[in-house]
């Protein structure tokens, strides 16, 4: 009796690896075969961005179990910078999908939250618990910075006074050097004064990129 469990055991352990390195190739092969179709179509010789290629998508009906632990993050990547490239979040809901899924095997990847509040953003249903997880596992990204500061200065009169102020906090405490990007992006929405007056109160530091932006219409640079 022990023997037939253990045999039974063995196949079960046997059938389990089979399948495991049969759904990892599969998925190997297909990434390769993605990049070299992206590379390949990406760019011209000419330097000009080529039509639309067509990737073989992730399947969304898997389970939660071969999502969270057999599915390849850097296959839906690529899959996802190729359908933000070409189709510019016409499609919302499948790019939510996509990063939704992204974050069943990576459920603390800052960028995979930056994005879909960026994704709620052209909803025009920007959610703070997004930004929140953003800012709490991406403290000092510069990509996960610059776009939380673009979210910002973008919907600065929509945001509720305390979520707008969590989001200044989390700016402010970057380094110089990343201040002085989301200065500048600031500036692009026109709330660099906003800002600047915020980082003088808080750190009593006046910055040189305020300091540019401030003289910049006097000295017509």
């Amino acid at each position: 009796m022990q023997k037939k469990i253990y045999s039974v055991l063995v196949i079960v352990f046997a059938a389990s690896c089979l399948f495991l390195y049969s759904t990892l190739l599969s998925s190997s092969l297909r990434l390769e075969r993605n990049k070299s179709l992206f590379n390949a179509q990406y760019y011209s010789k000419s330097g000009v961005i080529a039509p639309p290629i067509k990737l073989e998508g992730p399947n969304f009906e898997r389970s939660w179990l071969f999502n969270r632990f057999f599915q390849n993050p850097a296959e839906i990547e690529l899959y996802l910078r190729t359908e933000l490239f070409y189709n510019e979040m016409n499609n919302s809901q499948h790019l939510t999908d996509l990063y939704q899924l992204l974050l069943e095997s990576r459920p603390t990847w800052p960028y995979f939250y930056s994005g879909l509040a960026q994704v709620d953003q052209v909803n025009k249903q920007l959610q703070f618990t997004h930004i929140n997880k953003a800012m709490s596992f991406g403290a000092h990204e510069r990509k996960v910075v610059n776009s939380l500061a673009e979210i910002l200065f973008y919907n600065w009169d929509s945001l509720e006074v305390m979520s707008r102020n969590r989001i200044l906090d989390y700016l402010s405490n970057q380094p110089s050097w990343s201040i002085a990007q989301s200065i500048n992006i600031s500036a692009k929405f026109s709330r660099v004064y906003e800002y600047c007056d915020f980082l003088y109160e808080k750190k009593q530091v006046e910055y040189a990129t305020c300091k540019h932006h401030y003289w910049q219409p006097l000295t017509g640079v």
